[in-house]
């Protein structure tokens, strides 16, 4: 995800053909041949569920100011080794700064993403200001943008509502982090808006660098992810994936089963989660989490 600090691709990413999410088939099968990072990648882009991403947005944007607000930001950040809640802070404010670029100019090609005025400011004092006026800028913005509006992506989309879901699910992810790091208990996550957050991270594997070879040892695997109500199957077969949701038949080589979305959702972002039940190649599980963590 983004504990190493989420950096975008230099070049162009296509933007969705019209025709594409029609194109899905009705189980939601997205196939991503090739390799496994740098390739084109001839996939749809699956729509997710129906979540307000503009309210959900808003709301985990405050979550996460509220959580940082008044706290001692040297502090920690065991799931994000080597990180404290400062370079956090920064991490977020600044892709809060550049996604609100990238939306409100519909940019169609990548803004760089150390220009001059995203930094954080040297004080202290200033930063909880400073978060806290970058966010409020993007809410604004991306409440304003169509989800359809075109704008470029780092992955085939070319939506406004790309950047919208992916700074939301940093934003909730980042807020468990700092909660973590506080010894708070973890906020509760809607249902619908972790379903949509696995729905989200399984669309960015294409784009992990350390995916290929990672799972199965190179050999054709298959994983299901299944939480209440709903489920994810990922066949693996080696250089590349497919993934749909919902019910299916055929056995699973890995198998991992949580009580709650939040759980799961929590679980396929690498953070620590509870109620978890695991089956299968438990050595492969763990490369996969390895290698997924964007």
């Amino acid at each position: 995800m983004t504990c190493g600090g989420y950096r975008p691709e230099s070049g162009k990413s296509p933007r969705t053909d019209p025709n594409c999410v029609a194109a899905v088939d009705p189980g939601g099968v997205v196939r991503l041949p090739g390799r496994a990072y740098g390739a084109q990648w001839t996939s749809c882009w699956y729509p997710g569920v129906d979540v307000d991403v503009n309210i959900e947005f808003e709301r985990a944007a405050g979550h996460f100011a509220d959580v940082a607000r008044g706290r001692d930001w040297s502090t920690a950040v065991p799931t994000c080794p080597g990180r404290d809640v400062n370079r956090i802070v920064g991490h977020l404010g600044r892709l809060a700064a550049w996604t609100e670029i990238l939306v409100s100019t519909n940019a169609a090609e990548p803004v760089e993403f150390d220009q001059a005025g995203l930094a954080p400011p040297e004080a202290p004092e200033d930063r909880q200001r400073w978060l806290d006026d970058k966010l409020a800028a993007a809410v604004k913005t991306f409440r304003a943008t169509p989800d359809e509006s075109p704008v470029w992506t780092l992955a085939p989309n070319g939506t406004a509502r790309f950047w919208k879901r992916r700074v939301l699910h940093e934003l909730v992810v980042h807020a468990v982090d700092i909660e973590i790091a506080y010894h708070l208990d973890i906020t509760p996550i809607d249902a619908a808006v972790a379903q949509d957050g696995i729905d989200e991270f399984l669309d960015l594997l294409p784009h992990a660098p350390r995916l290929e070879g990672t799972v199965g040892s190179g050999s054709p695997a298959r994983l299901a992810l299944v939480g209440p109500g709903e489920q994810w199957h990922i066949d693996w077969v080696p250089p590349g994936f497919s993934w749909h949701r919902g019910h299916r038949e055929e056995s699973s080589d890995m198998r991992v089963a949580a009580r709650s979305m939040q759980d799961l959702y929590l679980y396929a972002y690498g953070r620590p989660a509870s109620r978890i039940e695991t089956r299968g190649d438990h050595d492969a599980l763990d490369r996969w989490r390895l290698a997924t963590q964007l």
